[in-house]
């Protein structure tokens, strides 16, 4: 897993909605470099803590190509980490799942 940089992204607050419950801020972050695998980012940050509850990533051909959630966030020091992060990819039906203890 790597960071995401800053300038590698312009960003829109794009609106507001309710996730499994969670009033999240939805955001669309649309790459500024030329290599990107995806065309937009969006998304969905938990308004209480600002941390994120999902991505959804569209592909090149504007066809969405993965959906990343993000559970049970713990604040390890001065850092927090979801204990709980799965990737699907909904064109190869292949699933990533990472959980740590």
């Amino acid at each position: 897993m790597t960071g995401n940089t800053l300038d590698k992204f312009t960003y829109k607050k794009i609106g507001e909605e309710k996730l499994n419950g969670v009033d999240c801020d939805v955001v669309e972050r649309v790459p500024t470099y030329d290599n990107s695998g995806y065309l937009k980012i969006k998304t969905w940050y938990d308004k209480a803590n600002n941390l994120m509850v999902r991505n959804e990533y569209t592909d090149r051909k504007n066809s969405l190509l993965k959906v990343q959630t993000f559970e049970g966030w713990k604040q390890y020091k001065n850092c927090w980490r979801a204990e709980t992060i799965l990737m699907e990819n909904l064109q190869t039906k292949k699933k990533s799942l990472i959980k740590f203890n």
